[in-house]
């Protein structure tokens, strides 16, 4: 005979597997390029998995803007904005604030943080 303890039933207790629903797009490398011949930008949008959206990382200084348009990818945790570079010579020297915005296919916008870019 055993004196371990029988078996007792339980109830399955539902379990949340779904992602978080905030959206949250944010850059993650803007800045030009070691050779000093493009700005780059890369990004991702945390709360959405999907291939198909629309990312923009937009730079804005004064009254100029340049922009740079790729489709999302989706990954094991959130929506790639993959690298993208635009020639240094459509910057003009000064500040410059960057931004990534993100349309998803529901339609939704998520756009990030500025951040300052330096064009020497």
């Amino acid at each position: 005979m055993s004196d371990s303890p029988a078996p007792t039933e339980t109830a399955d207790k539902p379990v949340n597997s779904e992602a978080p629903t905030t959206r949250e797009a944010v850059l993650v490398v803007v800045g030009v390029d070691v050779a000093g011949t493009s700005v780059l930008a890369t990004g991702y949008v945390s709360g959405v998995i999907e291939d198909g959206g629309r990312c923009v990382f937009e730079f804005t200084h004064d009254a100029d803007v340049v922009t740079i348009e790729q489709a999302g990818v989706a990954d094991r945790m959130s929506t790639s904005c993959s690298s993208g570079q635009v020639p240094l010579e459509r910057f003009d020297r000064g500040t410059w604030m960057a931004v990534l915005a993100y349309e998803g296919l529901s339609g939704e916008t998520t756009t990030s943080e500025p951040i300052d870019l330096e064009i020497p």
